[in-house]
């Protein structure tokens, strides 16, 4: 087991479940979280329509790897709204 910064990774070979040879090797992760960011995962799980906690979270973890990577090669964003466009810096 490793933890880190208040996660708690485990391996499948920890948690005692015998894994066939075909299997992904897994990690569990534990996350301690204050209401207000329970309340937003679960509103982005509702809006998703997603079918799990674990789902959202991996698909954020998706999308916040893409940005950061597109502002590593110099990206901009931009929100349209209509004819009206603003630059967004998301990372200092």
């Amino acid at each position: 087991m490793v933890q880190m910064a208040g996660l708690e990774v485990k391996t499948t070979s920890e948690t005692g479940k015998a894994r066939r040879a075909d299997e992904r090797q897994t990690r569990r992760v534990q996350l301690e979280m204050t209401m207000k960011a329970w309340d937003r995962l679960n509103r982005l799980k509702d809006t998703t329509e997603a079918s799990s906690y674990a789902d959202v979270i991996k698909e954020a973890l998706r999308l916040y790897e893409f940005m950061i990577e597109e502002d590593d090669k110099g990206s901009e964003f931009v929100i349209r709204r209509g004819e009206k466009e603003t630059a967004v810096k998301l990372f200092a």
